[in-house]
């Protein structure tokens, strides 16, 4: 094989690399630019974050999901099997007997709370999710539950 075809060869190579690369990534991974100052100061407005695609999250993740045909990023608070409690249009959720032992409130809109049962546990796939700058958030409190089939993914970086 001569040097030409050698170089040839390689330059092949590096390009098929590339690609395969470039396949795991977009299969894996989103980028998303953030729109709005509900996840301030975490996330700022017009920010570039990487989601990581059918991931399922934990407590305290931020989470992309579909919402009215938007993607929106916020973070998770509650998870399959805690427990609520509701009172006209406040929630208390809380878990208790794991590495999180807490309890939450938080002010529903009538629409929701009308909407929520007075107690229970959230289901499989269901997810109570709140922006970390609260006063200027719409979050499970005025849309009530995310659940798993609107999930995109957990956000892992920002740029």
């Amino acid at each position: 094989m001569g040097r030409f075809q050698k170089q040839w060869a390689l330059r092949v190579l590096g390009i098929g690399c590339l690609l395969l690369l470039l396949f795991y990534f977009f299969s894996n991974y989103k980028m998303a630019r953030v729109s709005g100052d509900s996840m301030a100061p975490i996330i700022q407005n017009n920010e570039l974050v990487v989601i990581q695609k059918n991931q399922l999250p934990h407590r305290y993740d931020l989470v992309a999901f579909e919402h009215e045909g938007l993607l929106i990023v916020k973070r998770v608070i509650g998870v399959p099997g805690d427990s609520y409690a509701r009172s006209g249009n406040r929630l208390l959720l809380g878990a208790s007997g794991s590495y999180y032992d807490f309890s939450y409130t938080f002010t529903l809109t009538q629409e929701t709370a009308r909407e929520l049962p007075v107690g229970g546990i959230l289901q499989p796939g269901e997810y109570f999710v709140v922006g970390d700058a609260i006063m200027h958030s719409i979050d499970s409190r005025e849309f009530g539950m995310v659940t798993s089939e609107a999930l995109r993914g957990v956000v892992l970086n920002f740029f």
